[in-house]
């Protein structure tokens, strides 16, 4: 019993210290922290009933199994709410997708508010014994079914992290599903709570680290990442294009930096827009950007899409010069590349002053 205390009381404090750090930190993107906090918010709740429940069996205290049966609700409507609340809450999921993953977590709501009034999911006796009721087992399918959903999308749709995010957070939904099922099989009460109050925290840390590759200003990659990126990619070919932006100065001068930092976003998100899911983007300067195209597959659209982006640029009333390069393993090196890119970048701004 005293075990069972401490277990819940340690999810407890990591929830407490995961809700302080995601109100203190500026530094990770705001849907993401809103989705980490809201879901320590809400394991939070679940520990501190996991307690109340066990407080209430383990001191025989009769007639609470009202009680005992809205906590017990209220843990199964929110177990299939965590992995979701992670991926829904960026901007970047589609509403089909967000609609896919709120669908069965309705379902799921409806089904727990129902066995409050009649015992279909499970239910106390005034005795306090725990009785399973015919639906059980739907919840628990739903749970899988979020979980599964959730790593299947990151697997094959979550285009806008990292790999390594990406992998790292199929880790942690994974392990929570193993705990889920653990505790599903042993009737182990409220381990998978406890632990995924653990992996949310190591999540946390680690999109942290992440975060840190970002520039603040444009959300793209700093300079700092591209210095450690460049020596993984030494074996691939790759199309580096770089970009700066024209008149910026005169812009600063005439109607302010605030303007200018404006006008630095709006050619960043141009670049994300049309270049987001084919490469990495970096800030490589004040007003210059570098995008780093390895896939294959693309290489024969680079034009293509540098046409979109010419549109794209008008359209935001950005006046752009680029220029690009090659880079072949064992022809030239990354940083000649760099210089080639850069060299008919300037090529092309003196001939935009001529005209």
């Amino acid at each position: 019993m005293l075990i069972e205390y401490e277990i819940n009381a340690i999810g407890i404090i990591i929830d407490i210290f995961l809700i302080a750090l995601c109100c203190l930190n500026s530094t990770i993107d705001k849907n993401r922290r809103n989705g980490i906090f809201i879901c320590a918010v809400l394991l939070f709740i679940v520990s501190t009933l996991a307690n109340i429940k066990s407080y209430i069996m383990n001191n025989n205290i009769y007639n609470t199994s009202i009680i005992l049966t809205l906590i017990q609700s209220i843990c199964f409507m929110i177990t299939p709410m965590l992995p979701c609340l992670l991926l829904v809450n960026y901007t970047n999921v589609k509403i089909g997708y967000k609609i896919a993953f709120l669908v069965p977590i309705i379902v799921n709501f409806i089904l727990c508010i129902t066995t409050n009034f009649t015992p279909i999911l499970f239910g106390f006796t005034n005795e306090l014994l725990y009785v399973r009721g015919t639906l059980y087992i739907v919840p628990v399918i739903i749970a899988c079914i979020t979980l599964m959903f959730s790593l299947h999308y990151l697997a094959t749709k979550a285009n806008y992290l990292l790999l390594s995010d990406n992998i790292f957070l199929i880790v942690i939904l994974s392990t929570s599903a193993l705990c889920f099922l653990f505790e599903r099989i042993f009737d182990f009460s409220y381990f998978f709570y406890n632990v995924s109050s653990v992996c949310l925290l190591v999540y946390f840390a680690a999109i942290n680290g992440f975060e840190c590759r970002k520039d603040v200003l444009t959300k793209t990659f700093n300079r700092n990442y591209l210095e450690s990126y460049l020596p993984k990619i030494e074996k691939k070919s790759a199309v580096l294009l770089m970009l700066d932006l024209n008149n910026l100065k005169k812009l600063n001068d005439s109607l302010g930096h605030l303007n200018g930092d404006m006008m630095i976003v709006k050619l960043a998100s141009t670049l994300i827009s049309c270049f987001g899911d084919k490469g990495r983007i970096f800030r490589y300067g004040g007003d210059e950007f570098l995008v780093v195209v390895t896939n294959y597959k693309y290489f024969d659209e680079i034009d293509d899409f540098i046409r979109r982006f010419n549109e794209l640029s008008k359209l935001e009333g950005i006046s752009v010069a680029y220029g690009y390069s090659m880079y072949i393993p064992n022809e030239n090196t990354i940083e000649s590349a760099i210089k080639e890119a850069d060299s008919n970048m300037y090529s092309f701004k003196r001939e935009m002053k001529v005209c």
